[in-house]
């Protein structure tokens, strides 16, 4: 008998990949396309390669300084990778959700223990994806 454990600590990026493909008709609108066969790892490089500063997305309402700015690209161009199935320790000041509010053009709400952070998307956000993390998981909440 062979136990798989492959996808067991990709939750983090599982659980935002879930989100934005339910949002799938207001990305298009946006020319924003997440293929079907997208998997997590494919998710965590496309993210990585299209780093960019997140001008314009605000932390509870507060916007960001330029050194937090510029410390969160630096944060996301350094991940490795191949990492996506040991784990991810989100933030409540996680610099991936400051990119993915950016790039997909939504506000984020990420329920973390209890503590709800949200992300908003001045330029954009019409849409809203909400997620939830613990210490030891992170999940769409639309799709649980």
């Amino acid at each position: 008998m062979s136990i798989y454990l492959y996808n067991q600590m990709s939750c983090f990026w599982e659980g935002n990949l879930q989100a934005l493909r339910q949002k799938t008709i207001y990305l298009r609108r946006h020319n924003i396309i997440i293929p079907n066969n997208m998997n997590v790892e494919g998710f965590a490089k496309w993210i990585q390669n299209y780093a960019i500063p997140t001008y314009g997305i605000l932390c509870n309402g507060q916007m960001l300084t330029n050194k937090q700015i510029t410390e969160n690209l630096e944060w996301v161009k350094s991940y490795n990778v191949k990492d996506v199935y040991q784990g991810y320790y989100c933030s409540t000041f996680d610099p991936f959700l400051f990119l993915i509010a950016q790039l997909f053009r939504v506000n984020i709400e990420h329920n973390y223990d209890g503590v709800l952070i949200r992300y908003q998307n001045m330029n954009y956000g019409a849409e809203t994806i909400k997620v939830s993390s613990s210490k030891t998981h992170f999940k769409n909440e639309m799709y649980w």
